[in-house]
């Protein structure tokens, strides 16, 4: 059976999973974009899954049932938002015991990376160790989905893969790795004050092979070859210097320092990165605004704007007199929703200003085709979420995202370390296919 509303690459995909034996559980990791949505809620509908839960980032709670609506419209949807499972896990479990889903979908799934971290016990649990006792036990169908499930390193896959897939990563006694060895045969690191930590990637060929048939990897330029063009640039801003802590400023930091000094000169400035990034934003800020009216004046297309600090949004705002709609952390779903309405429709309105972490997913900008990221971030998966807002399904022109940075400061050593990132986690997820 086939369903014209869906992409051929869709299709194949809910074919398999209409097909695949149960208890399934995979990781779709296809690129922002391409309807990872769609493509589970087709494949409720194809396997008559009645009862489907749904975690995922808050502005979800608006994109999810209205999909479900839209396409299905009988059942039952129910929505969680990561930061509400974690207020009280036992409750959503206790529900989930009692209601028993066909299937469960982790949307943005790469929140649940870090073992350690509350949403991640919220979800996988006692699965982790490969044990009952978690939101996944006894679900059918469980589908995990990221355009980016490692958004650092390697390593932040263990959490999916004990608790989903746990067979793919067997050490030679036919039980997983644990989570240490798994890091130690995958990641290099570094001795630092709070321990070893990460700082790159490792035997990703190996990696590769043995977790393949858990993985659905897609990237856009596979499948959509229609799809406009996208384009990553550096911009430099004219920005007085006198204004950013000198401490930060070092022409050779690009240049010059190796990986390993790199990080002993990150780690010799730990306590003071977090001031150095505000205030250097704040330096931004004057000259992004000239920038941005300037660009205004000059053609009659709009903007989209990433920007971490809430000061250097605040001021964007009100710098813009009216021109602009602002999304932060602290933005209500339902104000969200109705400020990315106006950016999309109202013609006045010209520019889309974004909290990075609290607008990069879930959001469809596709009224601009530029975009402006004016505060670099440590996570290269970050960035390219919050860019794909405007480089997805609707756009009809070729997309320029602009990287704005103020030479020989910390804007370049950010860009330093986002490039190691990408080298490293495009060996285990876009290299050829190995040979069997």
């Amino acid at each position: 059976m086939t369903d014209d509303t869906l992409f051929p690459y869709q299709q194949v995909q809910v074919d398999e999973l209409f097909s695949a034996p149960l208890p399934c559980r995979l990781f779709i990791a296809w690129d922002m974009g391409l309807g990872k949505t769609r493509l589970c809620i087709e494949t409720a509908k194809r396997r008559g899954f009645k009862k489907v839960l749904v975690i995922g980032p808050a502005i979800g709670r608006v994109v999810w049932p209205s999909e479900w609506a839209k396409w299905v419209g009988v059942g039952q949807m129910v929505f969680w938002s990561w930061n509400e499972l974690v207020r009280d896990p036992a409750k959503y479990l206790n529900f989930v015991q009692r209601w028993q889903p066909d299937m469960l979908v982790l949307d943005e799934a790469h929140y649940a990376k870090d073992r350690k971290a509350k949403r991640t016990q919220a979800v996988y649990g006692r699965a982790i160790d490969g044990k009952a006792g978690s939101l996944v036990h006894g679900v059918p169908m469980v589908l995990a989905l990221s355009g980016t499930p490692a958004p650092n390193f390697t390593s932040e896959l263990w959490t999916h893969l004990n608790a989903l897939a746990p067979n793919t990563i067997l050490r030679t006694n036919g039980l997983p790795l644990a989570e240490h060895q798994f890091r130690e045969l995958y990641s290099h690191q570094k001795a630092s004050t709070f321990g070893f930590r990460v700082v790159g990637s490792k035997n990703t060929d190996q990696l590769r092979n043995r977790t393949r048939p858990f993985f659905r990897r897609l990237l856009k330029e596979q499948v959509l070859p229609d799809l406009p063009s996208l384009m990553v640039v550096e911009e430099p801003l004219d920005v007085d210097m006198s204004t950013v802590p000198a401490d930060f400023q070092d022409p050779a930091l690009a240049g010059t320092l190796s990986d390993d000094e790199l990080i002993k000169w990150l780690n010799d400035r730990a306590t003071s990165l977090a001031g150095a990034r505000r205030l250097l934003g704040g330096a931004k800020t004057g000259p992004a605004l000239a920038w941005i009216q300037e660009f205004l004046d000059s053609s009659d297309r709009k903007l989209v704007v990433f920007a971490h600090h809430l000061g250097v949004i605040d001021q964007l705002h009100r710098g813009l007199r009216g021109q602009a709609v602002i999304v932060t952390g602290a933005t209500p779903t339902r104000l969200r929703q109705a400020s990315v309405h106006m950016f999309q429709n109202d013609r006045n309105i010209r520019v889309f200003i974004g909290q990075t972490q609290a607008s990069g997913t879930g959001l469809t900008l596709t009224a601009a085709h530029d975009v402006m990221v004016l505060e670099p971030d440590w996570t290269p998966a970050t960035i390219a979420q919050a860019i794909q807002r405007t480089h997805r399904i609707g756009q009809k022109n070729a997309v320029l995202a602009r990287m704005m940075f103020v030479p020989g400061t910390l804007d370049e050593v950010i860009s330093r370390v986002m490039a190691r990132k990408t080298r490293d986690l495009q060996g285990l997820f876009e290299a050829k296919e190995d040979a069997a």
